[in-house]
């Protein structure tokens, strides 16, 4: 319904990843705590191994029910959700600025020319980097506030609660946009099904006082592919 669509049509939503990696299961029913797992799971799924690359990726969220149950007393709307990770998945200036240096990869940088207190001043200027509470992950450093950067950006971040609805599962994946596109039915899909033994489509149908979003402001829609052009 975020990409235009009602609320029972049938649809399949597509992304690229870079890497699949480890799930990470909440042990708690808090959606801020959960917020805050999920914020330092995506600092930790970056593009490269530790985040030299593009600062903000795109990046799909796969959320069981239980985990989005919990999720939804304390955020209301999935672009609440966002906002908030938007908000806390901030990297260190000077963790970003190193790996940036060192491991970038589309350059090699002459210290002698370009040193890296240079190189750390740009990332503070281009990445908009800010004072702000220590990330609590990262609060065994003792200090109460760092300069940080953003690892994610809003219109970035997919959200789609899926798998066993009796485990508590969140695990972030990064990559390539996303696109939902309608799967079109047989007209007499109720009549094969059934001499299969299942029940008619609309016996699953589900109820929301919700309305899709206007076509307009769900250009994903359309049939095209998942990935930014730049790719």
């Amino acid at each position: 319904m975020q990409r235009g669509f009602q609320v029972n049509e049938n649809t399949v939503t597509m992304a690229s990843a870079l890497n699949w990696g480890n799930n990470m299961a909440p042990t708690g029913d808090d959606p801020v705590k959960i917020m805050e797992l999920m914020a330092w799971d995506a600092t930790e799924k970056q593009q490269f191994a530790i985040g030299s690359g593009t600062p903000c990726v795109y990046r799909t969220f796969l959320i069981t029910p239980q985990v989005a149950t919990n999720l939804a007393r304390g955020y209301k709307t999935k672009e609440s959700l966002e906002s908030a990770l938007v908000n806390t998945a901030r990297m260190p200036l000077l963790q970003r600025a190193w790996a940036n240096y060192y491991a970038n990869p589309g350059s090699t940088f002459n210290p002698e020319t370009y040193p890296p207190e240079r190189h750390i001043r740009k990332l503070a200027r281009t990445e908009h980097a800010d004072e702000t509470t220590t990330p609590f992950w990262l609060r065994w450093s003792e200090k109460d506030s760092l300069f940080t950067v953003p690892t994610m950006q809003l219109g970035k971040t997919a959200l789609l609660i899926t798998g066993d609805a009796n485990r508590n599962k969140s695990m972030c994946v990064p990559g390539g946009g996303t696109a939902t596109v309608r799967i079109v039915l047989p007209q007499k899909w109720n009549e094969l099904m059934a001499q299969r033994g299942y029940a008619p489509l609309a016996s699953f149908y589900l109820q929301t006082s919700l309305s899709p979003r206007e076509p307009d402001s769900a250009p994903s829609r359309r049939r095209s592919s998942p990935f930014p052009r730049s790719f």
